[in-house]
């Protein structure tokens, strides 16, 4: 019983993986030039080789859900996945402690800034990623567990999602507040 929870856990965190980087390498991919802008914003590696990276970057999405697609090959998907949100949290880290924090996040969801928020959020995917490791089971699902399996990853997704446009508002919510004039 245990196992086959186990198991319908790792699906669940697997089709919630397949949505993340398919929504990921799509942003990337609608505007191009603009995501490229955003990596060589990072100033991690020099101006000319941000479109190369842009590119490697892209492919490694795509690559990344390939293998997750591919029964025999999810673990070295999740691995890969483990790789990138590592990386995104390091370039976003480095950025913060050189107090660059006015750049765009190229995340593939809502438009926002680098912030530790986003950092903390990908450091808890990558603990969230290897959970479908966990529940790696060998056996075939029934029906009934397939469905939850795929209604709870989508279910993490619009969580997600959702969480993602609270990260990306919460910048403005003190933007405009006054404070109350102080009486005497």
């Amino acid at each position: 019983m245990a196992e086959e929870f186990m198991h319908t856990a790792g699906l669940s965190f697997t089709v919630f993986l397949l949505l993340l980087f398919i929504n990921a390498a799509r942003h990337k991919l609608m505007d191009f030039a603009r995501f490229t802008g955003f990596l060589a914003d990072y100033r991690l590696l020099p101006e000319s080789l941000a479109p190369l990276a842009a590119k490697l970057i892209v492919g490694v999405e795509i690559l990344l859900v390939a293998l997750l697609l591919h029964h025999g090959a999810t673990s070295l998907g999740i691995m890969l996945a483990v790789g990138l949100l590592s990386l995104y949290a390091a370039a976003m880290s480095i950025n913060l402690r050189r107090d660059h924090r006015r750049i765009a996040c190229g995340c593939g969801g809502a438009g926002q800034v680098i912030s530790w928020a986003l950092v903390v959020r990908n450091l808890l995917l990558v603990l969230l990623v290897a959970l479908p490791a966990l529940g790696a089971g060998t056996g075939p699902l029934s029906a009934g567990n397939v469905v939850a399996a795929i209604s709870t990853g989508l279910l993490l997704w619009f969580v997600y999602n959702i969480i993602d446009l609270l990260l990306a508002n919460a910048v403005h919510v003190d933007l405009t507040a006054q404070k109350p004039a102080q009486q005497d």
